[in-house]
C-alpha cells in the first residue's frame, strides 16, 4: 500500500474516532493541550464540527461540495473556469461522489 493510501486510512481512522461522542472528553483536551484553546472554545468547536459535519468521514469526495467552494474561489480569486472537482480528484486515492 502507497503511503498516501495509508495516510488516508490514517486520517479516516482518525475523523472516525473524532465523530465517535465516547472521545468527545477526549478530544475537547487535546484542542486545549495542543491548539491551547481556552476549554470552553474547545467544547464550542467540537460541538460546531460535528454539527456540520465538517470532517468529511472516508476519502471519499463530494463533488457539489467542491464545486461550491471553488465557485466561491471563483468569486473571490478569480480561479479559472476549467477547475473543476475532477482536476483535484486523485484516480486510486479519492473518489468524487454525488
Amino acid at each position: 500500500m502507497s503511503a498516501a493510501k495509508r495516510l488516508l486510512v490514517a486520517t479516516d481512522q482518525s475523523i472516525a474516532w473524532l465523530n465517535d461522542e465516547a472521545h468527545r472528553g477526549e478530544a475537547i483536551e487535546l484542542l486545549v493541550s495542543s491548539a491551547h484553546a481556552r476549554k470552553e472554545d474547545a467544547d464550542a468547536s467540537y460541538d460546531l464540527l460535528r454539527r456540520i459535519a465538517y470532517f468529511e468521514p472516508t476519502s471519499k469526495i463530494s463533488r457539489r461540495k467542491l464545486q461550491n467552494l471553488i465557485d466561491v474561489e471563483r468569486t473571490l480569486s478569480g480561479v479559472d473556469a476549467s477547475f473543476t472537482p475532477e482536476r483535484l480528484a486523485l484516480p486510486g486515492l479519492t473518489e468524487l461522489v454525488d
